[in-house]
């Protein structure tokens, strides 16, 4: 298959991520850019204080730039989260895994079987908190700690794809 062609019976489809993959990437991004957020309010604030001298509303104003900066902003991500949720594609074939994730900038690795030294899934501290679970496949290429995994699944799907991944990487190395 050439560079981005899907299947239409490709993995993703099967053994859909969890619509949670979409809540844990905008909390993610919420956390990472209210401190921004918060300096933003503050240079802003500090420039139409000094360019009106009025002191009694300065700490209005930051309080509503930053609720304004932060509606804007979770808007955005929960907006770029669902395309890039609806835009990441996996697929378990015969002899590789594809993993394509991106929206402007898009990403696509494959990787044989002969190729995968562990496959484990694994959980960071929102994953637990909604319960979802990521799929990291292990090479000797560094790019695979970065990139090779699967993740924003469910338990059971994310046992499934170890499951076809490990069942593929054994046949692979029987032969």
């Amino acid at each position: 298959m050439a560079a981005y062609e899907q299947s239409n019976d490709a993995t993703v489809y099967a053994i859909p991520l969890s619509k949670k993959k979409i809540v844990k990437k905008t909390i993610a991004g919420v956390v990472q850019s209210l401190l921004i957020i918060v300096v933003l309010s503050v240079l802003i604030s500090m420039w139409i204080y000094l360019s009106s001298g009025d002191y009694t509303s300065l700490a209005d104003t930051i309080i509503y730039i930053m609720i304004a900066l932060l509606i804007v902003v979770i808007i955005g991500l929960i907006f770029y989260n669902h395309l890039y949720n609806k835009n990441y594609y996996y697929d378990i074939r015969k002899n590789e895994i594809v993993i394509r994730k991106g929206i402007v900038i898009k990403k696509e690795l494959s990787i044989t079987y002969d190729k995968v030294e562990e496959v484990y899934i694994d959980q960071d501290l929102l994953d637990k908190i909604l319960g979802i679970y990521d799929v990291h496949l292990m090479t000797a290429a560094e790019h695979s700690q970065d990139f090779a995994h699967i993740d924003g699944l469910d338990e059971e799907n994310a046992k499934k794809i170890k499951e076809m991944i490990v069942a593929n990487v054994r046949n692979a190395s029987s032969k």
